[in-house]
């Protein structure tokens, strides 16, 4: 069994960093489920050589994930990603210092409705 079997985690958040732990996290068996802006989906899918519409880069930090993408500028999109967040151990994310808090999913909205 893998260390961080039976963990969830909602992440969100483009290019290397937050991917790339996400893909570690993955690779010691936590259920990892990406959450992609629908307007603007993550810059790392055009890095460098693309094959399929995925490059190299996106396919190797995203790898053993599942992934959907949300509007969170719409009360739909906001109730999904609520819904991933009831169901999660674990939420990462790596915006800009305010943007999530913006959106309404800062560590206060999130932390009081989802402990």
């Amino acid at each position: 069994m893998a260390p961080l079997s039976g963990i969830k985690i909602v992440e969100m958040g483009v290019m290397i960093a937050v991917p790339g732990t996400g893909a570690t996290l993955a690779g010691f068996g936590a259920e990892i489920i990406k959450v992609e802006d629908t307007n603007r989906g993550d810059e790392l899918r055009n890095y460098g050589s693309s094959r399929n519409g995925m490059s190299g880069w996106f396919a190797n930090a995203n790898a053993g994930k599942r992934s959907l993408s949300v509007d969170l500028n719409t009360e739909t999109g906001k109730e999904i990603l609520w819904q991933l967040l009831a169901e999660a151990d674990v939420f990462i994310q790596g915006f800009r210092a305010g943007v999530m808090e913006k959106l309404g999913f800062g560590y206060e909205a999130v932390s009081s409705r989802c402990p």
